[in-house]
């Protein structure tokens, strides 16, 4: 595994209430295990 250390995303004002995240993989990699992989450690919120 290679960290690729923090990826600033960007800003949205998020209200109270339920929020979805959606990830479309939209490429392979050929050296990967099964070809389609995705993987997420963390998502870090600030408050502003």
């Amino acid at each position: 595994m290679i960290a690729s250390g923090d990826i600033k995303l960007s800003e949205l004002p998020l209200g109270r209430g339920k929020h979805t995240l959606t990830v479309e993989i939209v490429g392979k990699n050929d050296k990967a295990i099964a070809g389609y992989m995705f993987g997420l450690d963390y998502f870090r919120f600030e408050k502003k």
